[in-house]
């Protein structure tokens, strides 16, 4: 589709330059060859390639996001899967009607092409002919314009063989057969029937054929016949019955312009000038229109990690890091059912991605900064989506990894790079590895029944959930001295978000950061001289963390076995309480409607002097 269309532009900007700076000009020899190896170019060009090759390391597959059932049989389920279903099979279907509609127009023109053929080809057979020293006189019984086709030459026998046929129609005649005109006309009449849809190749056609009068009646004149008599005899055939468009007519339309034409003469230094101009406008044709391709290899040399930062390579094993995931099932009758991982069978289970792991560290070099400020690059930093230029405010040792990826045609933002630049500041890095790659807590929905799976993610909830969660951790005083009912907050929000960052599709974590861990936050040190100083918790070393007090172990929860659904209400509203469902912090009327089923839950409590935390789960 994209060839076709350039060969449309090219062939227009063709025609226009054409128009307007050769036509008028007497330089038809030139103009014929300019026509003829124009249209050739414009076939040819889209199909000249530039190859660039580059570079781009491997890619470091780093799995961030939920895991997915990546065999045939278990899909991601969209939104709008019906409707897209529609959309796709409405363009197919119209693909369909437009190919048949295109291929209809050549069986008719391919005809029409072979028909016009075999009337000329009859002609000849069924007519007396006279030979000459070059050409084939096909002496016709009706009174036809005279007209060419290749080296025959069609004149009224009444006519010719009263000798009333004047020389100048024969010179005429004789010159489109001896320059062969014949071949241009039949190259236009293919692409006629390829392009019959185009109307840019009839009009190319008509400036084709008006060239080849242009040499005849230049031919004609150069013989030393008045031109005025020429005219008035031209002026004689202008009424005459038209012919197939296969041949040189002598009657050919335009008679007003042949005859500007005839008295127009072109200076030698103008002729010259008009020649010049030809090689830059090809030129820019040939640059505009050429296909530029990029070969993307692989680098095959080593980068050597660094290692002021630990990078276990091992990832989790399936087993790890699915054990406290939940799979609700859709069986084939549309009825659900809750699995834990130890229950899923083992063709299930080595359907699912294996867990990710933590990648090792990777530097870019400063040419490769400067490289990837070509627009052939997406610039991703930190998962957002930056131009190029945001590159030059970094330096090179700002970044702990990169990775790069070819994208492929049918991706959203292939027309606007071809290869994803993925690369992690230092302190995006450090948030995002340093605790290790954590089990999985969230839920995997698959409808067996559709052959479907589907994970689902709110992206302002979370961001809501995120904002609340971090100013309880940052606040004063640091998670290890904090009370143990802040504790239990923090941590039970913690292992919400965490499940709900899982939930959110690709897009949408580029939009946002992974929860921090509680302990993720600076906490006030004093050194062996008496200074006082802050530091991250993950990153104290042993000295440090004996200044640390060690956390106070928590009770364990006791189970509340009131069953009246008013009491247990009551129980909740007299005092300050913060109730959790599934690791989500809940409202009293989200109680209310679980209470419903009050037989199939269990409810469990910490009493603190703050308050107390209740902990509502299925009983399943």
């Amino acid at each position: 589709m994209v060839y076709f269309i350039k060969v449309f532009i090219g062939i227009t900007v063709v025609l226009a330059f054409y128009k307007l700076l050769l036509e008028r000009e007497e330089i038809h020899k030139f103009k014929r060859f300019f026509l003829l190896s124009a249209i050739v170019l414009v076939f040819l060009l889209p199909l000249i390639q530039t190859t660039k090759t580059v570079l781009i390391a491997p890619v470091d597959e780093t799995v961030t996001e939920m895991p997915q059932l990546h065999n045939a049989n278990f899909s991601i389920i969209k939104p709008s899967i019906s409707s897209t279903k529609t959309e796709i099979f409405t363009a197919e279907h119209m693909k369909t009607v437009l190919w048949a509609l295109y291929l209809a127009g050549v069986v008719f023109f391919t005809f029409k092409f072979f028909i016009s053929t075999f009337l000329i080809y009859k002609k000849i057979k069924q007519s007396k002919k006279s030979h000459t020293d070059k050409n084939i006189l096909v002496l016709l019984q009706n009174n036809d314009t005279p007209h060419t086709f290749f080296k025959y030459i069609f004149l009224n026998r009444k006519a010719f063989e009263a000798n009333q046929i004047p020389q100048e129609i024969l010179i005429h005649e004789e010159a489109h057969a001896n320059q062969y005109h014949s071949i241009d006309v039949i190259l236009i009449e293919i692409l006629k029937v390829i392009f019959w849809f185009n109307p840019v190749f009839y009009w190319y056609e008509n400036a084709v054929k008006l060239n080849h009068e242009f040499l005849a009646d230049q031919s004609v004149l150069s013989k030393g016949f008045h031109q005025k008599t020429y005219q008035e005899m031209l002026l004689s055939f202008l009424m005459s019955k038209p012919q197939h468009s296969l041949v040189n007519s002598i009657h050919y339309s335009l008679i007003k312009k042949r005859f500007t034409i005839m008295k127009k003469q072109t200076s030698l230094k103008r002729k010259w000038l008009i020649t010049f101009l030809v090689i830059p406008f090809i030129a820019l044709l040939a640059f505009s229109f050429k296909t530029n391709k990029v070969i993307y290899k692989t680098n095959s040399s080593k980068v050597k990690p660094i290692t002021s930062l630990e990078t276990p390579s091992d990832s989790l094993t399936k087993d790890e890091y699915y054990k406290n995931t939940t799979f609700i099932i859709t069986d084939e009758n549309g009825k659900k059912h809750s699995y834990s991982y130890a229950q899923l069978n083992k063709e299930i289970v080595d359907k699912l991605l294996p867990p990710p792991s933590i990648p090792t560290k990777k530097v870019p070099t400063i040419d490769d900064l400067k490289q990837w400020e070509d627009k052939n690059y997406g610039i991703w930093i930190d998962n957002k989506l930056y131009d190029n230029a945001k590159l030059k405010e970094y330096r090179s040792k700002d970044f702990s990894l990169w990775s790069s990826s070819r994208l492929y045609k049918n991706a959203k933002n292939y027309n606007k790079y071809h290869i994803r630049i993925d690369l992690y500041t230092n302190s995006f890095f450090e948030n995002q590895y340093k605790d290790g790659v954590k089990p999985f807590e969230g839920k995997i929905l698959m409808d067996l029944k559709n052959n479907k799976n589907v994970i689902k993610g709110n992206l302002q909830v979370y961001i809501n959930r995120l904002k609340k969660y971090d100013e309880l951790r940052t606040s004063a005083p640091h998670y290890l001295r904090k009370s143990d009912f802040d504790k239990t907050i923090i941590s039970e929000q913690f292992k919400d978000l965490q499940n709900k960052y899982a939930t959110l599709s690709t897009e949408q974590k580029q939009q946002v950061l992974p929860p921090k861990h509680p302990m993720n936050s600076k906490i006030k040190l004093i050194d062996a001289k008496g200074t006082t100083y802050y530091k991250n918790f993950l990153t104290l070393i042993k000295q440090e963390v004996s200044q640390v007090a060690p956390p106070p172990p928590s009770a364990p929860p006791k189970i509340l076995k009131e069953t009246s659904t008013s009491k247990i209400l009551a129980l909740l509203e007299s005092r300050k309480s913060v109730i959790y469902y599934k690791n989500e912090n809940i409202s009293i009327g989200r109680v209310q409607e679980l209470l419903k089923n009050r037989d199939q839950l269990m409810i469990s409590y910490n009493e603190m002097k703050e308050g107390t935390v209740y902990f509502i789960s299925d009983k399943s």
